[in-house]
Formats: structure tokens, sequence, C-alpha cells
């Protein structure tokens, strides 16, 4: 076993590379892949990963796995990328353009994203497929009482509007998707829905006010989010202390054809992972639960695949 001097001397060693500190302050907000990491730091993909794998090692950077694709974001509570030395890879992130870059790469997220559902015409019966009935109704359980103001973020065609109705006197809709919002709104006259006010906006800087909704709601959004940290850190500011959060997805998978062929940037969350998500976007008495499965076919007709549905929901705290 490694004392506690070991450690910090692997982690200096690990630092002992310019290369490797540019990742460190390309990863200081946001969980990247290891093609997008090569961008941003103009480097070889091959002596990325192996700078990566220095880093894993010492502890200073955690991967995730997601179908064909692997992940990597910092360390959470690492002392070492704390403080004063957090501070200058912050400066060294903005000095060599860095975060600009990063920003570059999710903004790309963000506009394939945007460019599927602009285009979806076949959204609602996918959709329509995996978010049952009972799925919808097991989802608003955390929003009880009645009568309350709810943000349904990632609204979409507004597939979730007539559940949301049942509870809610006025419902904010809000979507990046100009033809998506065309549809819910559409949808939302077909129901005779007055209420309701339509927004088009980010998930990761919503068009809301802080603390102005009793609850925010999110279905089959999260694994299109280019930061789905910061997409729930955005929903728990909108709520009023006390509120819920509810987040409806899919499981983790490994179907990675959904990332061309429905634009999924994420290949849905583990429970864990989840649960981790949204202890660190300040949720309290979080809950989580599978709800809906279904079973798809693979591209080779070889067999089937199990693709399921979950419910996390979670508290605002009343110091937040």
């Amino acid at each position: 076993m490694q004392t506690s001097m070991e450690k910090w001397l692997d982690r200096f060693k690990a630092l002992a590379d310019e290369k490797r500190l540019e990742l460190l302050a390309a990863l200081q907000g946001d969980e990247l892949s290891v093609g997008e990491l090569a961008e941003v730091v103009q480097a070889a993909q091959p002596g990325v990963s192996r700078h990566l794998q220095a880093l894993g090692k010492a502890g200073l950077v955690v991967a995730r796995r997601q179908g064909t694709a692997t992940f990597y974001r910092l360390a959470a509570d690492e002392p070492l990328l704390g403080g004063s030395f957090g501070e200058e890879l912050r400066q060294m992130g903005q000095g060599r353009h860095l975060s600009q870059r990063v920003e570059r790469v999710l903004a790309r997220r963000r506009a394939r994203s945007e460019s599927f559902f602009d285009g979806a015409e076949h959204w609602d019966a996918l959709r329509g497929e995996l978010f049952t009935e009972a799925a919808g109704y097991s989802s608003l359980l955390p929003l009880v009482p009645r009568g309350m103001t709810v943000a349904d973020v990632g609204t979409g065609t507004g597939g979730m509007l007539p559940f949301l109705a049942q509870i809610a006197s006025r419902i904010v809709a809000v979507d990046l998707s100009a033809e998506m919002l065309r549809r819910a709104r559409a949808k939302a006259r077909a129901l005779g829905l007055r209420e309701v006010t339509f927004l088009q906006g980010d998930l990761g800087a919503l068009p809301v006010e802080k603390a102005s909704v009793d609850a925010a709601f999110a279905s089959l959004v999260l694994h299109h989010a280019p930061r789905p940290l910061q997409a729930l850190r955005e929903m728990a500011r909108i709520v009023r202390p006390g509120g819920a959060v509810v987040v409806l997805d899919l499981v983790s998978h490994g179907l990675d054809w959904l990332r061309e062929e429905q634009a999924d940037l994420w290949l849905g969350f583990g429970k864990d992972e989840s649960l981790d998500l949204a202890s660190r976007a300040g949720l309290s008495e979080l809950q989580h639960r599978v709800v809906s499965r279904i079973d798809v076919r693979d591209r080779l007709g070889c067999g089937t695949t199990p693709l399921e549905l979950f419910v996390l929901s979670g508290r605002v705290s009343a110091a937040s």
C-alpha cells in the first residue's frame, strides 16, 4: 500500500510534462473524450491517451466508458487541483486559448443536437415507444401536491405537457430548437392548455429566473446535454428551496449507433453515475428507479438489447 508521501510523489511525476498540464487545464469544467482533448491541446490522440493514462494512474483524472468512447474529467476533491495551482491551470486555459477550444467542441455538440431535433420527423414515435403512460405518471409523484409552477426543460414536441397539466397551474416550457417549440405550441393548443409559457434557451443557461418555479422536469433530455452536470445545476437554480428536480432518462447502454441516428451525446447514465451527478448539482433526498423497458434490435439483426428508462428525483435544499 502506498504511503501518503508516495502518492504525492506520483502526482508530481505525472505533472512533469507541459502537455499534461494543458490537459488538466482543458478539463477544468468539462468532461471530454480523447479525440476532443486532442483537438483542444492540438496533439495526436495516441500521445494524449498516454498522458491521460499517467494522469489517471496518479489519481488526477477519472475515466468513464461510454460505448466505444471514453470520457475524462478531473478527479473530484483532489487537493492538488484546487487552490493556487487550480487557479494557475485556469489561467493557462485562458492564456493558451484552451478554454475557447473547449467551447468550440461543446458548441459543436449543441449544434449537432439542435440540428437533429429541428429535422426529427419521427421523434414522437420513438419517444412514445419508451415513454409509456405509466412512466409519465411515475415521474410526477415527486411533484405532488398540485397547483404548482413547473418547468418542462427540453420540452421537445411537448410530450410531457399533458401529464404536467394534471398537477401544474402554470408550465414554463423551454427548448433549444425553434422547430420543437413550434410543435409543442401546436400540441398545447390542441389540448386546450392555456397556462403554458414557451421559451427558447439552452440547457446550460436556462432563460428562467432563479427560484421561480416549484419543480423542474426533464424527460429524455440529459443524454443530449453537452454538459449534464451544468444542466442539472441550472434546473436546481430555477427551483425554489424545497422544490423538486425530476429527470427521466436512459439507463446506461451500449447502443453506439444512437449517437448518429438520434444525436445522443451520452449513452445513458448508470444509477451510481446519475446519483453522483444529482448530488454534485446540490440536490438531496435523492431517489432513483427504473420505470420502463423495451428491447431494441441491433443493427446486424442478431439479437436485441434492453433499453431502460429511469426516474431520478431530488430536492433543492433551503440553503441553495
